[in-house]
C-alpha cells in the first residue's frame, strides 16, 4: 500500500477518528533520544510554577481572562 493509498482512505474516515490517527502520526515524529530530560525540566517548571501561584507571586487567570488577554496582545501586534 503506498502512502497515497494510506493517505485516501485515512481522510475517508471519521473526523474524530482522523484526530486520533494525526496525534499518533505526529507522536510518532518525536526524538525520544533526551526524553527523561524533557520530562525533568517539564517537572521543575510545574513546580516552579506551583510555587509561584501559591506563593502570591502570580495570579491565575480563568480561559475567558486567557483567551482576552492573548487578543489584546495580538490586536497590538497587528496594530488593530
Amino acid at each position: 500500500m503506498t502512502v497515497d493509498e494510506i493517505r485516501v482512505q485515512a481522510l475517508e474516515l471519521p473526523r474524530d477518528e482522523r484526530e486520533l490517527l494525526g496525534i499518533a502520526l505526529l507522536s510518532s515524529l518525536e526524538t525520544t533520544e533526551n526524553q527523561a530530560e524533557v520530562d525533568s525540566a517539564w517537572a521543575e517548571e510545574i513546580l516552579a510554577r506551583s510555587e509561584a501561584y501559591h506563593s502570591g507571586r502570580v495570579q491565575a487567570l480563568d480561559a475567558s481572562g486567557t483567551f482576552e488577554r492573548i487578543r489584546q496582545r495580538l490586536a497590538a501586534r497587528n496594530g488593530s
